[in-house]
């Protein structure tokens, strides 16, 4: 009799899908077992694992590689809360909500409709590749899916729907009456702004749709049009410029420093294209500098008169005028195409050790082979005299992405980057140093479970925050939903690394890219000349070198190098792509300002 919570290691899930008949006719949970996937779960969510991929038919609509993606973040979410009366009622309703959800994808996948909503969900997500995306809209959705069933077999026949009518169909779908928090970011309208039930509850075709796409717009206008300065508690103000930068821009407005202190404003994303190299995204950011300078100019307005006719004229400008998907293509997922790009930026500071192939300079030493792990069986893997290189960097330009296994926390290893537990946390939080200041949190033990790993490369969807600060973030196991305690700050890494002046920088990436690369760490970072054994048998065990900063020789500045050294000429857009854009633009600009053509 297998306990609940026992936990089960590789060869006790062997025994069971060898002593289970159920068990050993599955293909996927062999897959799973065999690639130590499930290595680790407990027996309480095996059998909720289980509960799932029993289901024969979700093999005729998902591949392995995304079943893994659903059982991580939809299956096994929040499976560490327990409900019991002493659930706090905000973590019950949590809860409460995503059992709900998970029931009602399973009816779908009874009933046969699972193709259904796959194709619908591959219609509305913006990303057929981006896999966690694909995962929130899933959750966001399922609730809803079979009472609009008639309008969507309407839109799964037509193929696709264009962006107003994709937005609203998003928020007819994901609308829980009990529950308003969403994981998909998007909010086309306000609930203030929103029509009555009975026009919500009455659409049953693509038709209707429609018909509730211009009763919003006309809803919206009026209602911005009777605000008063007093309404919302005197935040009629916010409340139309939160309205202005949804329209615009898809990003909720939290106020004066909302948009200031995520990087997205045009100064920042100036420093942003004179501080990255790639000449296309350099002309990208150029886009969106000149697109952010107009909002820029709108939100420093507090007339609420100017501020109404504003709002009015950009969703009379959206509603009636084609030429807006010109600016959207560009625009419609702004927030997240700009924090793909500093990822960008911070890929491309990174120090990569394949860089200092060739080079033949006292800046920097490398010896292969310079150190051997013990006698030792780590993780189930023999390392006995494994040879483990060693770097010394004394002058050479550099920037790292650095995180200490265990600094303020406990359970995590150094095998979790070579076979990531399905239970666990989606995220990982790094500190970023260079060659000038390095802040990074101390080691509370010395073993290989309390080393400083270094990493030198990222993708640009793992990105999800970052601050010149630590921004406490937190999250639940298997959630895709990250929180922090304090506002985040984009801004280039480097200029992160100087503007900190307590603990450290935080930058928090997802622990795997949309397509299931796990970031892996570069090598061990020691204080010492000298590694200690652990970090020895660490870094065999990851096959990386062991890393020194031989911070002496960074003091005299005459061996300085810089490795990857700044273009600093300055940009001036000129293709015929950008000239079109900004045309469209002045459109827009013009609808605002209340010119037309010819004026």
């Amino acid at each position: 009799m297998i306990e609940e919570n026992e936990i089960l290691t590789t060869e006790k899930l062997q025994e069971l899908i060898i002593e289970n008949a159920d068990y050993k006719g599955n293909e996927y949970l062999k897959y799973l077992v065999d690639n130590q996937i499930i290595s680790g779960i407990s027996y309480k969510n095996f059998k909720k694992l289980w509960e799932f991929i029993k289901r024969k038919d979700i093999y005729n609509v998902y591949d392995y590689k995304f079943l893994n993606t659903i059982c991580k973040n939809m299956i096994l979410l929040y499976n560490d809360i327990e409900d019991d009366e002493t659930l706090e009622p905000e973590e019950k309703k949590k809860l409460n909500n995503f059992n709900e959800v998970l029931q009602s994808f399973y009816k779908i996948i009874d009933d046969g409709e699972l193709q259904k909503f796959d194709s619908l969900i591959n219609i509305l997500v913006s990303n057929n590749n981006d896999k966690r995306e694909k995962i929130k809209l899933m959750i966001d959705t399922v609730l809803n899916f079979k009472k609009y069933i008639q309008l969507i077999e309407e839109v799964i026949a037509q193929g696709k729907l264009n962006y107003r009518e994709k937005y609203a169909l998003i928020e007819l779908l994901k609308y829980h009456y009990d529950y308003s928090e969403s994981a998909y970011s998007y909010q086309e309208f306000e609930r203030e702004f929103y029509p009555d039930d009975e026009t919500i509850n009455n659409i049953f075709s693509l038709k209707d749709l429609r018909t509730f796409i211009s009763i919003c717009h006309e809803v919206q206008i009026a209602k911005i049009n009777e605000l008063t300065e007093n309404d919302f508690y005197g935040d009629a103000v916010y409340m139309i410029k939160n309205e202005i930068t949804k329209l615009l821009t898809n990003i909720k407005y939290y106020g004066d420093e909302s948009l200031d202190t995520i990087g997205i404003e045009s100064s920042a994303l100036k420093d942003l294209r004179d501080n990255i190299n790639d000449e296309d995204i350099k002309e990208e950011l150029s886009k969106y500098i000149i697109f952010m300078s107009l909002i820029d100019s709108i939100l420093r307005i507090e007339d609420i008169k100017k501020l109404k006719k504003i709002a009015c004229r950009i969703s009379d400008f959206k509603n009636n005028n084609d030429s807006i998907y010109t600016i959207y293509s560009y625009t419609e997922h702004l927030a997240k195409r700009i924090k793909e790009i500093y990822a960008i930026e911070i890929k491309e500071k990174l120090f990569n050790f394949n860089d200092l192939k060739g080079l033949n300079d006292k800046t920097y030493l490398r010896t292969n082979s310079k150190f051997t792990a013990e006698s030792k069986i780590l993780y189930g893997e023999d390392i006995t005299g494994r040879k483990v290189d060693y770097i010394e960097l004394a002058g050479i330009d550099y920037v790292f992405l650095v995180h200490v296994l265990n600094a303020y926390g406990e359970g995590g290893t150094i095998k979790d980057f070579k076979f990531p537990r399905i239970v666990g946390k989606e995220y990982i939080c790094l500190s970023a140093i260079d060659n000038t200041k390095e802040k990074i949190a101390d080691s509370k033990y010395n073993d290989e479970d309390h080393v400083c790993l270094l990493f030198s490369s990222i993708t640009p969807d793992q990105l999800i925050s970052e601050s010149f600060e630590d921004l406490y973030s937190y999250g639940d196991l298997n959630s895709l939903s990250i929180n922090f305690e304090k506002r985040e700050n984009f801004r280039p890494i480097k200029k992160q690394i100087q503007l900190n002046k307590d603990k450290h920088t935080e930058f928090v990436l997802y622990r795997d890219s949309s397509n299931g690369e796990t970031i892996y760490p570069s090598g061990i970072l020691i204080h010492g000349n000298t590694p200690t054994q652990a970090e020895i048998n660490a870094a065999a065990y990851l096959n990386i070198p062991i890393v020194f900063i031989n911070h002496e020789k960074y003091k005299n500045q005459e061996n300085h190098i810089e490795l990857k050294p700044k273009n600093d000429e300055p940009y001036r857009p000129s293709s015929e792509d950008y000239k079109a854009f900004k045309e469209s633009l002045i459109e827009l600009r013009d609808s605002i300002v209340g010119r037309s053509k010819g004026k």
